[in-house]
């Protein structure tokens, strides 16, 4: 029943956006900036907010390493997979495309991961899922700028500068850092301060969602299923396999190895058709990968969440 009342909810909300685009006039441009709004402003609050008042502890940071351990392990076995040739029927997959199979790898959907963790664990979930931040930023995020860099054609000069915006003028892990540094002098924040940080932080993952929904793209897929699979099968099987053995390895508890869980067996992040787009990916590949993951994810969250439980 936990799984039904913390699962089901998260992707009646997606369904709720995708309806939502499919039947009213909003633009591309409203999605985009909704999304802008969510990224710049909403989640680092929440962020901020959540690192301040909680407790910094070795565990936490196992808890992220596991997952950077994952999603490179993901990173290998996908160049690993496209030299076996297995997507490709005589020649291994055009590197454009390859860099949207990549990025289906090993990029993640936070915002998914976050909102069954909150309905799971409450404030405990938001704390341990800003933690796995602090790891997947400079992993699936970096590893992905790097490849469509190299395979996608950006120059080496736009690769180093994108890496590092990424990570010195990301508003995210600014507001990851801010938290952990002002939780180190203070335990928690003032009532008002507190309060008015609430408010942003519940109006944060409905709009994520809606807009997870938003992305949605049923048509691409007649022809590109097959790539989309293998992407879905690394990204919502293997990974998440690798993250329960490594946690088990780390003597993780349950609660953190379902956290990790919910992260590794849930779709790629919705920003990875903008990576896609703006350095040189396959854009209908990255778009038919999100959805296939999108919709199988709801089975694979539900049965490695029940396995946790």
């Amino acid at each position: 029943m936990l799984i039904i009342t913390a699962i089901l909810p998260v992707f009646f909300v997606i369904m709720t956006g995708y309806l939502v685009k499919k039947t009213f006039a909003f633009d591309e441009t409203f999605w985009k900036q909704m999304d802008r709004l969510i990224f710049y402003v909403l989640l680092p609050l929440m962020i901020f907010k959540t690192l301040v008042e909680a407790p910094i502890s070795l565990d936490m940071m196992k808890v992220g390493l596991v997952v950077f351990i994952a999603i490179t392990v993901n990173a290998a076995l996908c160049f690993l997979v496209r030299a076996l040739k297995i997507w490709g029927k005589i020649e291994p997959v055009p590197w454009p495309a390859f860099t949207s199979i990549f990025q289906g790898t090993v990029r993640v959907n936070f915002y998914i991961a976050l909102s069954i963790a909150t309905i799971m664990f409450g404030d405990t979930g938001i704390q341990i899922l800003s933690f796995i931040l602090l790891f997947l930023l400079p992993s699936g995020v970096v590893y992905s700028i790097c490849v469509l860099q190299k395979y996608g054609g950006i120059s080496d000069a736009q690769c180093r500068r994108g890496i590092l915006s990424v990570l010195f003028k990301n508003p995210v892990i600014i507001s990851l850092l801010l938290g952990v540094t002002t939780g180190l002098f203070i335990d928690e924040l003032p009532v008002l301060l507190d309060e008015t940080l609430s408010i942003f932080g519940r109006a944060t993952l409905p709009l994520a969602l809606l807009g997870v929904g938003a992305s949605i793209s049923f048509r691409s897929l007649k022809s590109l299923i097959w790539p989309s699979l293998i992407a879905a099968s690394l990204r919502l099987i293997v990974g998440p396999l690798v993250g329960i053995a490594v946690a088990a390895n780390f003597h993780l508890s349950p609660q953190e190895t379902t956290c990790i869980v919910l992260v590794l067996a849930g779709p790629s992040a919705a920003s990875s058709m903008t990576f896609a787009t703006q350095m040189g990916g396959d854009t209908q590949l990255m778009s038919a990968i999100l959805t296939t993951q999108t919709v199988l994810s709801l089975g694979t969250l539900s049965f490695f969440v029940s396995i946790m439980q």
